[in-house]
């Protein structure tokens, strides 16, 4: 299914990137399994074998014809297993985390966790009496802000420059002409505790600077985001001002236009479409996990 050209914020709905999550939570958690020192006598596995056991399990997860994350039989199992061994511990939240990762399928599993928190106590009238609130169900907000920046950084520092040339018949002086344009964007740092994307722009047309200088995008003040062919961004441009332009570019090209609540935007170039959407749904994640988006929210 095609990726939708436009993203509003104010209507999010949290994504994505299971491998990009998955890989990152085993790597996180991988760190839990040198802090064991339990006794290798026991009998009963501890904590940590059960994980060792259920990330063994995971790792053997590969993608579907249909793009799609599938875990292997019996990885759910030895993920709820950690949970029930070690329900406060860190690595029943690994394997919590681990098994709410959007976008996995798991064959045999109904995607129900067991409440978080300490396990049930054997006298359950005796926790009613002190008064102890339910636990609130876990939320899947989707990949941390960490992950998703590190990816943006990432794929936008891969893009190199974009050239094309935008040709313009004017049907009412019946004159054609052309345009040879190039942008890039450098030195990208997507910072999340600043929730900020710092990089440099530099664009040229015909061989002329227009721009060579730093710039940045703060998060908190996105309101929404778009991608579109190039070829529409300009006839958008200049439809009220020369309506008679016909405007071809060549060869297609694709921007990722971010507009910002005092009006202003930023745009990045692509000649991928599919990079294009990838990084507009990566960054419409981070506006959200930033605070930002749409209107303004209030704070309760």
């Amino acid at each position: 299914m095609e990726l939708p050209h436009f993203y509003d914020l104010r209507h999010l709905r949290l994504p994505f990137f299971a491998a990009t999550c998955a890989l990152f939570l085993l790597l996180t958690a991988a760190g839990l399994q040198a802090q064991d020192s339990s006794n290798p006598s026991q009998t009963s596995p501890t904590p940590a074998q059960l994980f060792s056991r259920a990330l063994n399990l995971f790792s053997q997860a590969a993608t579907g014809n249909d793009g799609k994350f599938r875990a292997v039989p019996g990885t759910a199992a030895a993920l709820l297993a950690v949970i029930k061994a070690d329900p406060t511990g860190p690595y029943g939240a690994k394997a919590r985390e681990l098994l709410s990762v959007r976008g996995v399928k798991w064959p045999d599993w109904d995607g129900k966790l067991p409440p978080s928190g300490p396990a049930p106590s054997a006298n359950p009238a005796t926790d009613q009496n002190k008064g102890v609130p339910p636990t609130p169900k876990p939320a899947d907000a989707g990949p941390s802000l960490e992950v998703t920046m590190n990816f943006i950084q990432e794929k936008l520092n891969t893009v190199g420059p974009v050239s094309y040339v935008a040709k313009v018949h004017d049907n009412a002086s019946n004159q054609d002409w052309s345009s040879q344009f190039q942008a890039e964007a450098t030195e990208v740092v997507a910072n999340p505790k600043a929730c900020q994307i710092n990089y440099h722009w530099k664009g040229t047309r015909d061989g002329q600077l227009l721009q060579d200088q730093p710039n940045s995008v703060e998060l908190k003040t996105v309101s929404k985001l778009s991608v579109m062919s190039r070829e529409q961004n300009l006839k958008d441009e200049t439809a009220a001002s020369h309506p008679s332009y016909a405007i071809k570019v060549e060869p297609p090209v694709f921007i990722l236009k971010i507009q910002k609540k005092d009006k202003t935007s930023n745009t990045f170039s692509f000649t991928d479409e599919q990079l294009a959407n990838r990084i507009a749904k990566a960054m419409t994640h981070a506006v959200e996990l930033c605070g930002g988006g749409g209107e303004e929210k209030e704070p309760f």
